[in-house]
């Protein structure tokens, strides 16, 4: 799901980033009309997880790349992805967290 379109309630999407594919340009982050989206810098682990390329290209960059800072204010207008030259951000599917019967 790949589209621009706004949904009528927030919170149904919301963007995934592929990390092996982020740059951290901050294109998405400034685009951003919900505030959902911010720049974060990558742990280590996340880190050596990514593709050889994709560490140089962060290591010239500063090392952030896009998180989701805010899902349920994501309206899924798609602007961040139109944004993003990397194709690194996809929709997708929320699901609410189970409600705890006994904590209600």
């Amino acid at each position: 799901m790949n589209r621009a379109f706004d949904c009528d309630e927030t919170g149904l999407l919301s963007p995934r980033i592929d990390q092996a594919r982020c740059l951290g340009d901050a294109g998405c982050v400034e685009v951003c009309p919900y505030d959902v989206l911010v720049l974060r810098p990558l742990q280590a682990d996340g880190y050596a997880a990514l593709p050889e390329s994709t560490r140089f290209l962060l290591s010239l960059s500063g090392g952030l790349q896009a998180a989701t800072a805010a899902p349920e204010r994501c309206r899924a207008c798609g602007l961040c992805i139109a944004v993003c030259s990397q194709q690194a951000i996809f929709l997708h599917e929320r699901r609410e967290p189970d409600v705890d019967a006994a904590g209600e």
